[in-house]
């Protein structure tokens, strides 16, 4: 994360930090496009518009990564 990115990070706590597009996509390993594609498709919360950015919280970002998941915790093998 660069200064200027870091500057936009604006940290109340670490569940309720806000990330920029561009750290939500480093944190989940995907494009700026596909977050876009997600956001139009209803796949992936909207961010919330401050000024020029959208940024969206942890605590959201957590949370549908681990809805993302969650079929996948609760696999059982097959007996």
């Amino acid at each position: 994360m660069n200064n200027q990115t870091a500057e936009r990070c604006h940290t109340l706590n670490d569940e309720q930090a806000l990330l920029d597009k561009q750290q939500v996509a480093h944190a989940l390993s995907i494009s700026i496009r596909t977050i876009d594609n997600l956001v139009k498709s209803g796949d992936f919360p909207p961010g919330v518009r401050m000024g020029r950015f959208l940024y969206w919280s942890q605590r959201t970002i957590a949370t549908w990564r681990r809805n993302q998941f969650a079929s996948q915790e609760q696999w059982r093998p097959r007996r």
